[in-house]
């Protein structure tokens, strides 16, 4: 008896940059049957101490069984964040840091922003801009006043591309 062969459902993940993350989760359906793998597609991943954050998804999550099917979920890293992993993958956001020349600033590390292309999506080549939490409280040194920043005040409305350093000296 020659009946349908059972056919495959394959559910890979990988980074942006092609790397597998996980093994490979596969079904075994019969030809015809219905299939839907959306519970073995995660929002995120957290792999060798590293977060992921889900980027697209290639194939068909469900359907009914005709010839093997593979769905491809890309993931891209999210480490960075002003408190850690932000749900914002790390290719569109760039660092801003501060410092203080004879006074000081309100906080330490690094602040996150993400860019973003004219229509509002997410772009490693856009603009962003800090919010007013990103912003440091500045208090000059004994003996210094006044205080001039480089390459200016930072503001919500200062367009940002690249990574920058705020420096204010007093």
């Amino acid at each position: 008896f020659y009946g349908p062969q059972a056919r495959t459902v394959t559910v890979t993940y990988h980074d942006d940059k092609g790397a597998e993350l996980q093994e490979s989760f596969t079904l075994r359906r019969p030809y015809g049957s219905s299939y839907n793998v959306g519970d073995q597609i995660f929002d995120t991943l957290d792999i060798d101490d590293h977060h992921y954050v889900k980027e697209s998804v290639t194939g068909e999550v469900s359907g009914t069984v005709t010839s093997n099917v593979t769905v491809d979920v890309v993931y891209a890293l999210d480490d960075k964040g002003d408190n850690g992993p932000d749900g914002t993958a790390d290719k569109y956001q760039v660092e801003v840091t501060y410092g203080a020349v004879n006074g000081t600033v309100s906080f330490n590390g690094p602040k996150y922003v993400t860019l973003y292309d004219e229509n509002g999506n997410e772009s490693e080549s856009g603009t962003g801009y800090l919010k007013a939490d990103q912003i440091p409280d500045t208090q000059a040194g004994e003996g210094y006043e006044g205080g001039s920043w480089n390459p200016e005040m930072p503001t919500i409305s200062y367009p940002i591309k690249a990574a920058t350093e705020f420096v204010v000296t007093y």
